[in-house]
């Protein structure tokens, strides 16, 4: 504003600089999204358009109409599709025994259905098992209702929940031949693959527990034996490239790659590729930094020796970034001082589809694949034994420690170590949060403090469909699943037997700040006294919960224990407050000492509902309870049965021993037998007076045995 004219003055006008603004459309088959832009603002799509398959066509997205570039004025943009016309593809419905049922062809994306009587699953012995649905054998996944789109041509195999089969295919000159073994549900199985005059099979056995199916490819390839000094001077062929990849045909090819690797070519963005099974004669030989592309092609390298004094240890010394390991197969012995495996020592690159059969020892982070990992690990097998000495840390049957996902491993050696000692990897580096899907541990697990079936220690990451069946051991915070952690652990299986001196569980020894989720345990769980050590915290789902959910979880195993122990948890006490619900205990409880409940031993600051016992409870001592031992002040239980009978010296409630918290809604039907009268007090509710009690009732009697 211009202020009193009291002389002659120059005023300057001022100018502010606005940006035209511009509408930008993105057209995507008649969606359309539009946003404001600034001239010279260059426009982005939020995602990738698609659209819908038809009758006929699938179809993908090509780009747009025109170039996107900086806006100079309003503007459609409009989405271009590729159109591929679908297929159809045979859909085959087999028995278990491989006869062919039916067969219909169906148009790619839709979804076929079985036209047919329901099938009678019978084995070679004529023995009939129930029908559950379909399973596709190449991918082992079940299917109860309604089947996956089609995608391609499609095997379906009629299964029960009862009964399984080992499916090996061997290849040699191109020629196919199948081995089939009918295997129950859950039980191991053990196959060693046939020798070949002048071929070496790229797996000497396969072995497992049973899971529906289990499927292996065994190659049979020449194998060329080192001398021990022979170099050559180029690789056999091939030029590096994706397409034409450098082959690696004899043992000497393999030492020309270590020399060449030890003199500082890392071969980033370049392919090698095995035509042919090597034997390094029992030497010491490893390979260092590779940053390449390695395809073992379904070879195996045998008479491995390698022995290390510094950090690193494996057929390679590390796999850099952007490097690629796969379908390699190891024999030997691999020992070292730190970051020891079979593949490499460390690795900043992706492994996958690799086997070992080599024997693991040393100090440090050990596992059967390898040591430390900095990226993925998937659809690996460990056949060998990892060991450390007394004091080792971090040992895995996959991996020793790790900050990438693991997916769809198999351990089936034995791993020794002290603490942080997993069937599939030891410990996950505390802050980072990955996932472990899909992995099987058939080994048996030996420790001392946080030793679990699949890992030792998980810190915050997500555990989903593993499954256990090797037995596990150690000292403290032991379990079927995890020995401890604070993450997530969800639909996990165990089958092995659990056993240690404190903090011992079915699914879990200890979880802090973390879930159980749809978790079952068919393993035996044992906790014992030893030294210091009171065998206490013993459970079928978890021994010490301190964590934020238990749900929907099941314990089928038996259970012996000491004080503080339960079908479901050990003891429960928490910061923040916890829920537990939904969770049925069926086992046996054998117990020596007090509190201990058929869902839980001790519990506070927590809500306890819809839990059911099933299991009898029987305890040479004394403060037992059909649902728990004792609650405290900040524990509420809520709508929770009893149905098993008890067993005990006295001081028995057919609910609790004692409460100090609030219960309310719950029910017993289970008898109480007292052992020894000792003059204290039992009851069909409750062992002594619950001021904090509404609506509980019990059917169950008391009786002097």
């Amino acid at each position: 504003e211009l202020g009193q004219v009291t002389g002659d003055e120059v005023n300057e006008a001022q100018f502010e600089r606005v940006f035209n603004t511009y509408k930008v459309t993105f057209d995507v088959e008649g969606k359309k999204t539009t946003e404001t832009y600034y001239y010279g603002e260059i426009p982005e799509y939020d995602g990738i358009p698609s659209k819908e398959a038809d009758a006929s066509y699938s179809y993908t997205f090509s780009g747009w109409d025109k170039n996107i570039g900086p806006v100079t004025s309003d503007v459609t943009y409009t989405a271009i599709f590729d159109a591929r016309e679908l297929k159809n593809y045979n859909i085959n419905f087999y028995d278990y025994l491989g006869n062919l049922l039916y067969t219909t062809s169906v148009r790619e994306g839709n979804i076929p259905v079985f036209e047919g009587d329901i099938p009678v699953i019978k084995d070679s012995k004529n023995n009939t098992y129930d029908f559950v649905g379909w399973l596709n054998r190449d991918t082992n996944i079940p299917y109860t209702n309604e089947l996956a789109p089609v995608t391609g041509e499609t095997n379906y195999y009629a299964y029960s929940n009862e009964l399984g089969i080992l499916v090996v295919n061997s290849y040699e000159n191109g020629i196919k031949s199948t081995y089939t073994e009918e295997v129950m549900n859950h039980n191991s199985y053990s196959y060693i693959v046939p020798s070949k005059t002048g071929f070496v099979p790229s797996l000497d056995f396969v072995e497992g527990s049973m899971n529906l199916s289990s499927t292996y490819d065994v190659y049979y390839t020449e194998c060329d034996k080192w001398n021990g000094s022979s170099i050559s001077s180029s690789f056999s062929g091939g030029n590096g490239t994706l397409i034409d990849p450098y082959l690696i045909s004899s043992a000497a090819d393999l030492a020309y790659l270590k020399q060449q690797v030890a003199s500082g070519n890392t071969y980033s963005d370049t392919y090698f590729k095995m035509t042919k099974s090597i034997d390094m004669n029992n030497s010491n030989f490893m390979i260092g930094d590779f940053a390449g592309n390695f395809d073992g092609n379904n070879c195996s390298i045998r008479g491995l020796n390698i022995s290390s004094t510094t950090a690193g240890t494996g057929l390679f010394k590390s796999i850099l970034i952007n490097g690629v390991v796969n379908n390699v197969v190891t024999y030997g012995t691999i020992s070292g001082l730190g970051m020891i495996g079979s593949i490499a020592g460390e690795s900043y690159g992706l492994i996958s589809n690799c086997t070992n059969y080599a024997t693991i020892t040393g100090n440090g982070q050990r596992g059967g694949i390898v040591g430390y990992a900095y990226a993925p690990i998937i659809n690996c097998t460990n056949n060998g034994d990892v060991k450390t000495n007394a004091s080792g840390w971090n040992v895995g049957g996959i991996v020793g420690q790790t900050i990438d996902n693991i997916t769809n491993c198999i351990n089936n050696g034995n791993v020794e170590g002290a603490t942080s000692v997993g069937g599939i990897f030891g410990e996950i580096v505390d802050g980072i949060s990955v996932a472990i899907e899909g992995c099987i541990n058939n080994g048996t697990i030996t420790g001392t403090w946080g030793v679990g079936g699949i890992s030792g220690n998980p810190y915050g990451s997500i555990l989903d469909g593993n499954y256990n069946y090797g037995k596990v051991s150690g000292t403290g915070q032991v379990g079927g699943i995890t020995g401890k952690g604070k993450g997530t652990i969800s639909s996990c299986f165990n089958y092995g037997d659990v056993d240690s001196q404190t903090t011992t569980g079915g699914i879990a020894g200890q979880i802090d700040n973390g879930y159980i989720l749809n978790c079952i345990n068919y393993g035996n769980i044992k906790g014992y006294a030893s030294g210091s050590n009171k065998g206490d915290r013993t459970a079928g789902i978890v021994g010490q919960f301190n964590g934020i959910e238990i749900n929907g979880c099941v314990n089928n195993g038996t259970i012996t224990c000491t004080n503080t122990s339960g079908g479901i948890i050990g003891k429960t006490w928490n910061s923040n407050r916890a829920t537990i619900t939904n969770c049925v205990n069926n086992g046996i409880i054998y117990a020596s000492s007090w509190n201990i409940g058929g869902v839980f031993g001790t519990a506070d600051v927590c809500d306890i509902s819809k839990c059911v016992n099933n299991g009898e409870i029987i305890n040479s001592a004394d403060a037992t309870g059909g649902i728990g031992g004792a609650i405290y002040e900040n524990a509420v239980v809520d709508d929770c049965h009893n149905t098993g009978n008890i067993t005990a010296k006295n001081s028995t409630g057919g609910l609790l021993f004692t409460n100090r918290g609030t219960i309310k809604n719950c029910t017993n039907s289970g008898n109480i037998t007292i052992t020894t009268d000792t003059g204290s007090a039992s009851g069909t509710i409750f062992a002594d007076e619950s001021e904090n009690s509404s609506n509980c009732t019990s059917t169950g009697q008391i009786i002097k045995a």
